[in-house]
């Protein structure tokens, strides 16, 4: 089967190196070229508990913002392991083919797509280079808010809600913004 098939598995259910897995697969294809299921928003955290048992085992997440602590060594596939707001993880490159060891900046932000994983570690399966854009060196709002109070910040999130929703005085000009680590009032 290629990326975009419709398929039909027979097959038997095991769990192989604390991963989810299909064994011993009958495989039909059913159909060619479908459109692919948009990646799930996921944290870091997400991933780095993910076990088995985790619903969104083999699906297609995305991850931003997590940076690079050490790229592995492989003469063919290879491990980058990655921190997002304190949680870690393993990016899995199964080949030099699909993006070689030069290609990570160790202390870099990413931002990731791909198949979730935990395969003896929770991790993330790239495709290719295109699941790895470049990321924000910005801190998160869990960073931001595990600071403490006093300092001068620079972060980016979402408006979820805007000016105005939370507030009936016509000088209040309050909003709440958020990122996948978590939310903050932002007073003007």
């Amino acid at each position: 089967p290629q990326t975009g098939d419709s398929v039909r598995v027979i097959g038997r259910v095991q769990v192989s190196g604390g991963e989810f897995v299909i064994r011993q697969p009958t495989v039909v294809v059913l159909a060619n070229n479908r459109t692919l299921p948009q990646p799930q928003v996921v944290s870091a955290a997400q991933v780095a508990a993910s076990t088995a048992a985790d619903p969104l085992q083999g699906r297609l997440v995305s991850v931003a913002n997590v940076r690079v602590d050490s790229v592995g060594a492989g003469s063919a596939g290879y491990n980058v392991f990655v921190t997002g707001a304190g949680s870690s993880f393993i990016v899995r490159v199964a080949s030099q083919a699909i993006a070689p060891q030069s290609f990570w900046t160790v202390g870099g932000s990413y931002n990731i797509t791909g198949a979730l994983a935990s395969f003896n570690a929770p991790q993330i399966k790239i495709r290719s280079q295109a699941d790895v854009t470049t990321g924000s060196l910005l801190p998160t709002i869990r960073e931001v808010r595990a600071g403490g109070a006093g300092r001068n910040v620079t972060f980016e999130g979402v408006v979820t809600a805007g000016t105005g929703v939370f507030s009936t005085n016509a000088n209040s000009n309050q909003f709440n913004v958020q990122d996948a680590t978590g939310g903050v009032l932002v007073l003007q």
